[in-house]
């Protein structure tokens, strides 16, 4: 084994003088005691190859030998050499941008992506579902209800939009559990509903799945509905005349954030009143899609109030909170005072 390993060794080392050689690495001044393919002198060669001492006792040294040029061996050792000393040159010495004075670590699109989507991640975290849907999961399907909530649709496409990415080319089929779910939904009250959704999809096995990878695909599908349905809860602002104020509550690093809205209708003209505790420095801006808007901001915890005079009924409204730290998106809420 170690005979192997060091004629491997001297084969490489005699590579790399070969290679040396005809770069010109080697100073032709040297002594033949310096050539690093030893003194020419002193090989036998006879000693080596017999035949070489009498060419007549093999003939093929001379007639087998291949037509000048037609060496593909020898270039394709002679490739393999070049690039093995051009790999090894690089990663000693790695190229530079031309902004560049030495090596830089670049932070990769994707670690940004993440920092972006957990950013308000405590609070999903919170939602009471009978299984926890991991956080990849979670963070896209609440990605998909910001933009969801503002939008006028029914709540059964509002909430298939929701996880139709997670369940591809699978719309029909998501359209016709999800009206099963709403009718689950709309004649239990939250508990139960948790417990029939395991129900409707245990097929026949007297266990409930123990993580959502162990769920079956249409388990898989339910749980993603109801984390949907309470985001989208979460995230709207249903104001009426019957519940003119609403308040939310959501949990950061730095302290809770406590929003309450209140609709006024004052002689038919309606005014909209937001009113949040924020636990840090904080933006929170008031807009609808045609860009009126009001923004007020605060350089420490505290409370931040705006106030939205002749907001129009059953348009939608955006209430953007935007905490300012790097690489972080805006929670945005729909507010709607509805007729």
């Amino acid at each position: 084994m170690n005979n192997e390993t060091n004629k491997a060794d001297e084969t490489n080392r005699n590579d790399d003088r070969f290679l040396d050689w005809l770069l010109g690495s080697v100073d032709p001044s040297q002594s033949p005691d310096q050539d690093p393919f030893g003194d020419p002198e002193s090989i036998d060669l006879t000693a080596a190859n017999p035949e070489i001492a009498d060419p007549a006792a093999s003939p093929s040294v001379i007639t087998d030998l291949p037509p000048v040029g037609d060496i593909p061996a020898v270039q394709t050792r002679f490739n393999a050499l070049i690039e093995r000393r051009l790999r090894v040159e690089i990663e000693k010495n790695l190229p530079l941008f031309p902004w560049e004075t030495s090596i830089l670590d670049y932070e990769t699109e994707t670690a940004r992506d993440e920092t972006v989507q957990l950013s308000w991640l405590r609070r999903l975290q919170q939602l009471e579902l009978p299984i926890r849907l991991p956080e990849q999961t979670l963070t896209s399907i609440f990605t998909r209800c910001q933009a969801l909530a503002r939008q006028p649709l029914q709540e059964g496409l509002q909430i298939v939009r929701a996880i139709e990415h997670l369940f591809p080319n699978s719309e029909r089929w998501l359209h016709e559990l999800a009206g099963t779910f709403l009718h689950e939904a709309t004649v239990r009250d939250t508990s139960s509903l948790k417990e029939r959704l395991i129900d409707l999809t245990r097929n026949n096995s007297p266990q409930s799945p123990r993580s959502f990878d162990d769920a079956s695909i249409p388990q898989q599908a339910l749980l993603s509905m109801l984390a949907a349905r309470e985001i989208l809860q979460e995230l709207r602002f249903d104001l009426t005349a019957q519940t003119p104020s609403l308040e939310r509550r959501w949990p950061l690093e730095l302290g809770d954030l406590a929003i309450a809205i209140e609709a006024v209708n004052v002689e038919g003209k309606v005014t909209i009143q937001v009113n949040c505790e924020v636990p840090a420095a904080c933006t929170i801006r008031l807009f609808d899609e045609h860009q009126q808007s009001v923004i007020v901001a605060c350089d420490d915890r505290g409370e931040l109030c705006l106030t939205l005079p002749n907001a129009i009924v059953d348009r939608a409204y955006t209430l953007e909170i935007n905490s300012g730290q790097p690489h972080t998106t805006p929670l945005q809420f729909a507010v709607r005072v509805h007729s």
